[in-house]
Order: C-alpha cells, then sequence, then structure tokens
C-alpha cells in the first residue's frame, strides 16, 4: 500500500491461495502502520482488493481472520460485509511475540456481488 499523495508505502495487504484450500477460495490479510490506521484507508483498499478478486481474478471466495484483540479488523471485515463464522484460529503473526487467538469471516462471489451494487451505489469508492 502506498499513500496516494506522497507514495510513501503505508502498509500491506494480500489475497492469496491458501494450500489446502482449492484455488477458488483465497485469504485476504492486510497490515497498516500505526499513523494511518483509523483513516479509512484498509477499508477503501480492501474493497478494491476483494472487488478485483472476483469480478476480475473470479475466485468463489474469501477467508479472512483477525486477532480478537484487534476490533478495528473485525469491523473493517463487518463493513465489508464478511460473514462471521463460528470458526477460531490461532495465528502467529510476524510482529507479534505470541500466538493470537483469531475470529474468521468469510464472503463468497455471489454475496459479494449483491453487496458491491450498494457501495458502489454510494460512489464511496471508484468502481474497477
Amino acid at each position: 500500500m502506498l499513500l496516494k499523495e506522497t507514495n510513501e508505502p503505508i502498509g500491506q495487504i494480500c489475497c492469496q491461495s491458501i494450500l489446502e484450500k482449492p484455488d477458488y477460495i483465497r485469504d485476504l490479510g492486510w497490515f497498516i502502520d500505526k499513523p494511518f490506521q483509523g483513516k479509512g484507508i484498509g477499508t477503501e483498499v480492501s474493497k478494491k482488493v476483494v472487488d478485483y478478486m472476483f469480478k476480475e481474478v473470479r475466485i468463489d471466495k474469501i477467508e479472512t481472520c483477525a486477532a480478537i484483540t484487534n476490533p478495528a479488523s473485525w469491523r473493517l471485515m463487518e463493513k465489508m460485509n464478511f460473514n462471521k463464522t463460528d470458526k477460531t484460529v490461532k495465528i502467529k503473526y510476524t510482529f507479534l511475540e505470541n500466538e493470537e487467538e483469531c475470529i474468521c469471516y468469510e464472503i463468497t462471489r455471489d454475496e459479494y456481488l449483491e453487496y458491491s451494487k450498494s457501495i458502489y451505489k454510494n460512489k464511496k469508492i471508484k468502481e474497477i
């Protein structure tokens, strides 16, 4: 992720294959540097990546998890209409010392396409 005005790196986002899952299911993950958190950047970038993955790459489903200590990430997923699952996992993030208990979310292409009609209708972000 680069800040539009300065081209400064401010974080990262990826939507990658999961080894034990079929190729049409991807995992979404992101990290935003502290000074840029809480400004809507994560939401804007995530919407564009998810939109691209469903509309252009044409995957069927995106799964993602967020640490129970990171409510900002839950809110981001919920804003994007991801469904909270009953599944929790322990993840060892490279930037943290210990494993974190994480809450899992998912969304299918059909669910996202229905949801995306409303976000583009409001013109908060430019459609890809």
